[in-house]
């Protein structure tokens, strides 16, 4: 018996800011690939009998594998589906072959099943609804019937393991041979059910592939690797909804808000200790980051009992159970803890005197911080930012309603203050998630209210006239200036570039282009309407020769409905909905990170196979960044058995990373390929997009829109 392990894919996934195959992502002291070798080696597969086709990054692999266990290089990985790596690995096996895809975690008992078998043999499992899941029907004596990426809402889908007799191989190949080498492998078996027997076997225990970063924090969970959870309070304050946001690109995080937000959070009242004790028993996180504070120094001097209760008695209770449940504890603090007195940085163990009340909550409760041994006390300046309308009234904020509304502004000139950005307090703070004891972030940038609300008019084109200095301003309970010393790794952006940053946030044009809905106006113009009108237009990027192949136009649900309207009236083709997307609350575009959007890509697009067997689709959708949800569509409607497959795209491509945080610092698409060839990422037969000059002119009218991202 021989064994074929399928490694020669391009992957996603991300560890430590380098792509590496899936197969190499480490559980303990060995790989993906190495744990399903050595389970092989137990069970009495020789190394011999191991064939590992490659690809990706093919000599990283190689380097893990040893020196008698046989390598075949697929050379054509970034062209073809895994068939062709299927087809590379059977070719000259005459013998029972087991084929294992090599992102594939197992359980040692299920697969010594599946070898003791005598059968063809399909493994299957209970579905969970995942991205890149193969569904399979089986029938009542155990037959499998059909097996596709097409199939949705069935009971059982496809391990990634498979057992093959000679016959089988040999009638695989021969289907293969016949121009099915540019698919998924599930294809062309799907092909030959009707003339091969081969068997389902359900696997009891887990086995999972590695498609997101999710996955793989269930499978290191299962395996007691790892089980990092990330629990932030206050997730839906100004700070911690940026934190919480920011930290599930890389990480398994949840957050909790005391009351109803516009958040889909846990709310829970952390005053109520025994409900926080069975909340943290029940979830178990490994870190909590405590954000939720009264903040507001005024406010804290009228009502020192409140301010009590929620800046030392909830910190109380979760430094209480951090310590007992040994979990790390990351507390929030504040400048407000020194007086301003000193003529030098302020350094981590500087003599702590507030000069108001919320600096003394927050010295109390630092205190009680400083006993926990596994904790991280991090100090910051004021902050600013940007995460949706309805964030909470700072400073930035209070300024530009007023001066839109044309009304004048006298501001303190003498209190000296380092107004930060909350998104990159929150990259500093993921970066230091292993720190303990004490730490600083500031922005390095000094100013007053006065000066910080002329650069506000300056970034966001206001009237500067209307601001005044305040000669008659008294400091009182505030300290005249406190510059925090922070870390040298701590390299914050000047104020002026990260206002800039937060005037980009709110003026994306990813609001009209995706975001909004279809009957809401934005930036002066109605969503649906402009979203038609730009389709319409994507007619001339289209060749004649395609036009005249293409039966009907299929819009990407939701956000290429509007676009594929209007580029069906354009070309005048059938307009046919034919991915059907059940109304969600997430939307991929705010699910930060780029492998965690996958399973929620496939959770809700189902096509409609008899719409699309046999047509020669034009695909339409909104952009191209990485190209994830167009690939798992693709991959859909060619197992539902389309003919041609076109894209078309109403924006430009995008060729830069956004800078202002919008986005994660992914690899973008157009780094790898251009408009000529970008077609061979997704596997089909052509990919149009938007002139450039066309989709700017959309925007002429708009003032200070960012599309940076385009061009």
């Amino acid at each position: 018996m021989k064994v074929v392990i399928l490694a020669a894919g391009k992957t996603n996934y991300i560890l430590k800011n380098e792509k590496i195959p899936k197969c190499l992502l480490k559980l303990n002291s060995e790989t993906v690939i190495e744990r399903q070798i050595r389970i092989l080696n137990d069970f009495g597969v020789v190394n011999n009998d191991i064939f590992v086709v490659v690809g990706y990054k093919q000599e990283l692999i190689k380097n893990t594998l040893q020196k008698d266990i046989r390598v075949i290089a697929n050379e054509f990985f970034d062209t073809y589906d895994n068939t062709y790596s299927l087809y590379l690995g059977l070719k000259n096996i005459e013998e029972d072959v087991v084929v294992i895809d090599g992102d594939i975690v197992f359980d040692d008992k299920d697969l010594k099943k599946l070898l003791a078998c005598e059968k063809d043999i399909l493994s299957i499992k209970k579905t969970d609804n995942r991205y890149g899941e193969t569904g399979v029907v089986i029938d009542d004596s155990g037959k499998v019937t059909q097996i596709g990426k097409h199939i949705e809402n069935l009971e059982y889908c496809y391990t990634g393991i498979m057992k093959l007799l000679p016959d089988t191989v040999n009638e695989l190949i021969n289907k293969i041979e016949q121009g099915y080498y540019n698919t998924w492998y599930s294809i062309p078996l799907n092909e030959i059910l009707r003339k091969c027997q081969i068997n389902a076997m359900m696997f009891d225990k887990l086995v999972m592939d590695i498609n997101n970063a999710n996955d793989y924090d269930i499978i290191k969970k299962y395996l007691h690797v790892d089980n990092e959870l990330i629990l932030v309070t206050g997730a839906s304050g100004l700070l911690g909804n940026k934190l919480y946001h920011i930290l599930k690109r890389n990480h398994n995080c949840i957050g909790i808000q005391n009351t109803s937000s516009l958040e889909d959070l846990d709310n829970l009242d952390l005053s109520d200790l025994e409900l926080l004790e069975s909340y943290l028993k029940i979830k178990k996180p490994t870190t909590i980051i405590h954000t939720a504070a009264l903040a507001d120094p005024d406010t804290c001097k009228e009502n020192r009992e409140l301010a009590e209760r929620i800046n030392i008695e909830l910190v109380n209770n979760l430094c209480k159970l951090s310590k007992d449940m040994k979990i790390k504890f990351i507390f929030i603090s504040t400048d407000y803890v020194f007086d301003g007195k000193l003529n030098k940085e302020y350094d981590l163990d500087a003599q702590r005197n507030p000069l108001n009340y919320y600096g003394a909550t927050k010295v109390e409760a630092e205190d009680l911080v400083l006993k926990h041994k596994d904790s991280l006390i991090i100090r910051i300046p004021i902050i600013f930012g940007y995460n949706h309308e309805n964030d909470k009234r700072t400073f930035v904020k209070k300024t530009i309603e007023k001066l839109r509304a044309n009304q004048e502004i006298r501001l303190d000139n003498k209190q000296v203050r380092y107004p930060t950005l909350i998104d990159e307090i929150a990259f500093e703070i993921e970066k230091n998630l292993k720190t303990k004891g004490i730490l600083h972030i500031s922005s390095p940038s000094p100013t007053t209210k006065y000066k910080w609300a002329k650069q506000i008019a300056k970034i966001y084109k206001l009237d500067e006239s209307l601001i005044h200095e305040n000669i008659d301003s008294c400091l009182k309970d505030r300290p005249s200036k406190i510059r925090l010393k922070t870390k040298n790794e701590c390299q914050l952006s000047e104020l002026e570039d990260t206002l800039q940053i937060m005037h980009n946030q709110q003026s994306c044009a990813f609001k009209l282009l995706y975001k909004g809905r279809a009957n809401e106006v934005i930036y002066g113009k109605n969503v649906g309407s402009y979203r038609f009108n730009l389709g319409e237009m994507l007619k001339s990027a289209v060749p004649e020769n395609v036009i005249d192949e293409i039966d009907s136009i299929m819009p990407v649900p939701s956000s290429g409905l509007y676009y594929a309207m209007g580029l069906a009236k354009g070309l005048k083709k059938p307009y046919v909905e034919s991915l059907i997307k059940p109304d969600k609350k997430v939307r991929t575009f705010q699910i930060a990170d780029i492998v965690s959007r996958e399973r929620h890509i496939r959770e809700k697009i189902y096509p409609i196979q008899e719409l699309i067997r046999g047509k020669n689709i034009m695909l339409v959708d909104e952009a191209i960044f990485t190209g994830i949800t167009l690939k798992v569509v693709c991959d859909m409607v060619k197992a539902c058995g389309a003919g041609k497959i076109y894209i078309a795209i109403p924006t430009s491509l995008s060729k830069n990373k956004c800078h202002s945080y919008v986005q994660p610092n992914r690899d973008l698409l157009s780094q790898e390929y251009d408009e000529t060839n970008i077609h061979r990422y997704f596997k089909i037969d052509g990919v149009f997009f938007q002139n450039s000059d066309t989709f700017i002119e959309s925007m002429k009218d708009i003032d200070c829109v960012c599309y940076n991202c385009f061009v």
